[in-house]
C-alpha cells in the first residue's frame, strides 16, 4: 500500500504509517551497503544485477572543525531534510533501529515513506580526520526499495564534505510507471539537500529594505531550529527560573530581559495585546517583521534588521503561543509568544514577547530571551551583538508605551 495524506502529515499520521510498515522491503544481504564508498558500490555486480540504481551527491561545505561540528549538528537535527516539500520529524532520534517517515509533497497529496535507521557511524582519526553519518533502509509501504546514507566528513586537508549516497529500485507500480520522474526527483532532492547544508550557516543579506519575496526566499532556505531541542519553549518560564538553569549557562547562552509598566486596567491590557498581535513592538525604522505574519505555533517569519549598509534577514519560527484568561484567577491575565531561531540566523536563541495584567491591575510588557552566537560574525562581534539586543529591548518597550499612550 501507499501512505497518503491530503494535508501536511501530522505526528499521528506518521506514527500510524510506521506501525503499518513492517520490515525492510529489500534483500537483507544489502543491508548496510551504503556504509561503503561510491566506488565500492559501483563495483558491486549484485546491486546492478538486482536492478538497483545508484544516486550520489558530494559537496564541499567549508573547512575547519567548527564547520564540521555545525554540519554534524545539522544532520542530527534533520536540517538536511528541512524543505517545504520534504521533511522528517526533527524529534526523530538518529539511532540504529529507529523508524521514521520521510514526508514528501507530490502534486496534490503528501506521501509518507517509512524507513528504519540501519547504522550510525562516527569516527575520529589522527590528523584531524573525522566523520559522522547514518544509513536508513526502506520498509514495506515505501515506493522504493533501497538504502540511503547522509554523512559529513572532515578530511586531511581540513575540508568538510557532505555526501548523499543511495541505491534503490521501484517497489510499487506507481514508481515503476514513473521511474524517469522518480530518478529526476532523487537527483533534485540530493541537490536541494546539499544546498540546505551549504546554506545552514549562511547569512541572508539585502542591500535594500527586504521585500516579502526576499523574506520568503530566506525562510525557504532556513530549515529547522539551530539550537538544542531540549531548550525549546524555555522562554515560557520566568527570568528567575532561567537564571537558575545551569544548563543554559553551561551551554554558553546569555539572558536578556526587559520589563516595563505600560499602565493599568483592562483597556490598556487589550490594547497591548492587539499591539503584540500586529507586531507593533517591531515598528522601528531599523527593524521590522511583516505585520501580516500570523502569530501561531509553527509559523515561520523573518526579523529584518538594518546593520550599517545591508539589511540582515534572520529567520525564526513561533514555538508557542500562551494566553490565560482573567476569569481563571482574579483579574490576572496574560498573552505572549516565543520564537526560536532557524539555520541562517546569526544567533542560536529563543525570545518571548508578552503582556500581562497583574493582581494590582497593572499592565506589563516583557521581552525575555536566551541566546549565543551561531555564526562567525556574531562570535567576532559578540559585545556589539549584546548591546544591540539590549538596545532593541529598550526601543521595543518605548514603541509599546507610545502605542498605549496614543490609544488613550
Amino acid at each position: 500500500m501507499v501512505f497518503l495524506s491530503w494535508g501536511r502529515p501530522s505526528p499521528q499520521d506518521q506514527k500510524a504509517c510506521i506501525k503499518k510498515s513492517g520490515t525492510f522491503n529489500y534483500d537483507i544481504k544489502y543491508k548496510g551497503a551504503t556504509a561503503k564508498s561510491l566506488s565500492s558500490l559501483e563495483q558491486n555486480e549484485g546491486l546492478s544485477k538486482d536492478g538497483f540504481l545508484l544516486n550520489n551527491k558530494r559537496v564541499l561545505l567549508g573547512s575547519g572543525v567548527e564547520t564540521f561540528e555545525k554540519s554534524k549538528a545539522a544532520l542530527k537535527s534533520w536540517s538536511h531534510l528541512g524543505l517545504d516539500w520534504a521533511f522528517v520529524d526533527p524529534k526523530t532520534t538518529i539511532k540504529e533501529g529507529e523508524k521514521f517517515c520521510v514526508c514528501v509533497k507530490e502534486l496534490l497529496p503528501w506521501v509518507m515513506m517509512p524507513l528504519q535507521v540501519v547504522y550510525v557511524n562516527e569516527s575520529r582519526k589522527r590528523k584531524g580526520v573525522a566523520s559522522f553519518g547514518f544509513g536508513s533502509g526502506t520498509l514495506h509501504g515505501h515506493l522504493l526499495a533501497g538504502e540511503e546514507r547522509f554523512s559529513v566528513e572532515i578530511d586531511e586537508k581540513n575540508e568538510v564534505w557532505y555526501e548523499v549516497l543511495s541505491f534503490s529500485k521501484p517497489a510499487h507500480a506507481l514508481s515503476v510507471l514513473a521511474l524517469p520522474y522518480v530518478k529526476l526527483r532523487q537527483n533534485y532532492f540530493a541537490h536541494e539537500s546539499a544546498k540546505l547544508m551549504q546554506n545552514h550557516k549562511m547569512v541572508f543579506l539585502s542591500w535594500g529594505r527586504p521585500s516579502p519575496k526576499d523574506q520568503k526566499a530566506c525562510i525557504n532556505k532556513s530549515g529547522t531550529f539551530n539550537y538544542d531541542g531540549k531548550y525549546k519553549g524555555f522562554t515560557a518560564k520566568s527570568i528567575s527560573s532561567l537564571e537558575q538553569d545551569e544548563g543554559l549557562s553551561k551551554d554558553g547562552f546569555s539572558l536578556n530581559n526587559k520589563r516595563v509598566l505600560l499602565g493599568s486596567g483592562a483597556e490598556v491590557f487589550e490594547n497591548a495585546k492587539i499591539a503584540l498581535k500586529s507586531w507593533r513592538h517591531f515598528g522601528l525604522d531599523w527593524t521590522f517583521v511583516d505585520p501580516k505574519t500570523q502569530i501561531k505555533q509553527g509559523e515561520k517569519f523573518c526579523v529584518c534588521v538594518k546593520e550599517f549598509l545591508p539589511w540582515v534577514m534572520m529567520p525564526l519560527q513561533v514555538v508557542y503561543v500562551n494566553e490565560s484568561s482573567a476569569a481563571k484567577r482574579k483579574r490576572v491575565a496574560s498573552f505572549g509568544f516565543g520564537s526560536g531561531t532557524l539555520h541562517g540566523h546569526l544567533l542560536a536563541a529563543e525570545e518571548r514577547f508578552s503582556v500581562e495584567i497583574d493582581e494590582n491591575n497593572q499592565v506589563w510588557y516583557e521581552v525575555l530571551s536566551f541566546s549565543k552566537p551561531a555564526h562567525i560574525l556574531s562570535f567576532v562581534a559578540a559585545p556589539y551583538v549584546k548591546l544591540r539586543q539590549k538596545y532593541f529591548a529598550d526601543e521595543s518597550a518605548k514603541v509599546m508605551l507610545k502605542h498605549i499612550s496614543s490609544s488613550k
